[in-house]
């Protein structure tokens, strides 16, 4: 789980994976 939170943290870095991180972390999240 930590593992995920930190490459999630990446891809929101990434203006182009910014929503694929929001849909990420929605996900991860639930």
């Amino acid at each position: 789980m930590f593992g995920n939170q930190g490459k999630i943290e990446k891809n929101c870095l990434v203006e182009i994976s910014r929503l694929y991180c929001r849909i990420e972390k929605n996900v991860v999240y639930y």
